[in-house]
């Protein structure tokens, strides 16, 4: 997968009760722009009526030394304050479906206390659904289920990956590399030539796992 291969789709999703219904859905897109390690991202969420198409970038961000998860909650912070998709004070439900090439990534749900606000509350400075974006609501949700907590860390280092050699022979191993990545390079390697190392069934060339990670 080439630096500017990634693509992640979102859709979030408001069910009200009174009567019990879904009131909102939105979608959205995270793609890689450029950059080979470290690299930038570009999100987009469809615009909802009236309302302009929202865009923003994530600059310098090191690929794969985070679940995609992170990277999405890093993303949503740039552009869901700017959305006008209100909170409903009905809220049921809340749903934020991940995927990446229609794999499904990650099912993130909140469910609200019908009877107080404590579990939108700690996020939402005037104690009111409606006054903060649904896609905000999401992804303080998200920096909660990634990080413990709702405000988004500093970022990591890039991914670094050890080199072996046996027998003049330099090697990586799959296992090396975080389980995010992992699990895609298997997809984008598949095929490949791999080298002959006895005892090491994960063992992989330098070249793809350089090319793989940019």
């Amino acid at each position: 997968m080439s630096s500017s291969g990634l693509q992640i789709s979102l859709e979030i999703r408001a069910i009200v009760s009174s009567p019990l219904r879904l009131l909102v859905r939105r979608r959205g897109t995270i793609r890689c722009l450029a950059g080979g390690r470290v690299a930038d991202f570009a999100i987009t969420l469809d615009p909802l009526g009236d309302e302009q198409t929202i865009q923003a970038v994530l600059h310098g961000y090191p690929r794969w030394s985070e679940p995609l998860v992170a990277l999405v909650a890093r993303c949503l912070e740039l552009v869901a304050g700017k959305s006008v998709a209100r909170i409903p004070t009905d809220l049921r439900l809340a749903a934020l479906s991940i995927t990446l090439d229609r794999c499904e990534l990650a099912e993130i749900y909140l469910v609200p206390d019908p009877e107080s606000t404590s579990e939108v509350g700690p996020w939402t400075p005037t104690n009111t659904t409606g006054s903060l974006s649904l896609w905000s609501l999401m992804q303080r949700r998200l920096s909660c289920e990634v990080w413990g907590m709702a405000e988004v860390p500093p970022l990591p280092a890039p991914v670094s990956v050890p080199v072996y050699q046996q027998d003049a022979i330099p090697y990586c191993r799959t296992r090396d590399l975080p389980d995010d990545a992992r699990i895609v390079f298997a997809q984008w390697a598949f095929g490949r030539a791999r080298p002959d190392i006895a005892e090491v069934e994960d063992a992989v060339h330098v070249s793809d796992v350089s090319k793989f990670l940019g």
